[in-house]
């Protein structure tokens, strides 16, 4: 019976982490892809405010979602996202 309980707990524990480390990943690749697309803007026509605040908005969501996976997340995935944080700190 503990080693069912044990097993339980080491279950629920992984259930957020894992959950976060989903999230991160989704929000990672949504502000690359962002990024991704205002590059192209740029050489293509110039940026306007409407293609900045949609860059914008990704670099919020990924460097909030990076935030929380501070505190749950294994170093080995925080370090896999500080290229994309570091970028992030470029612009502000």
């Amino acid at each position: 019976m503990e080693l069912v309980r044990d097993h339980e707990e080491i279950r629920e524990s992984r259930s957020p982490r894992r959950t976060c480390c989903v999230e991160l990943n989704h929000d990672a690749r949504q502000f690359t892809t962002a990024l991704n697309r205002h590059l192209h803007i740029m050489r293509e026509r110039g940026a306007e405010p409407c293609d900045t605040d949609a860059l914008d908005k990704t670099k919020h969501a990924h460097r909030d979602r990076y935030s929380e996976a501070q505190m749950i997340a294994p170093e080995e995935v925080l370090m896999r996202a500080v290229p994309l944080v570091c970028l992030d700190r470029t612009r502000g």
